[in-house]
């Protein structure tokens, strides 16, 4: 993949992802580039703040039409 492929990807994904959580517009490209270099992500923060929300939006938007099931 291209860069500049690879940019457009990333930017679309964030756009698409900023919506579901407000407030934590830094939270999202650095979740992808933890996801994106093979690592993993733990969201801490008060109850109630869509860490779950966050979590599906980023993992719907990277492998759309699968579920979990």
């Amino acid at each position: 993949m291209d860069v500049n492929k690879f940019m457009k990807t990333f930017d679309r994904i964030v756009t698409n992802v900023n919506p579901v959580i407000h407030g934590k517009d830094d939270v999202v490209p650095l979740s992808l580039v933890a996801v994106g270099a093979v690592g993993h992500v733990l969201f801490e923060d008060v109850a109630g703040v869509g860490q779950a929300a966050l979590t599906l939006g980023v993992a719907t938007r990277m492998v759309p039409g699968r579920s979990r099931g």
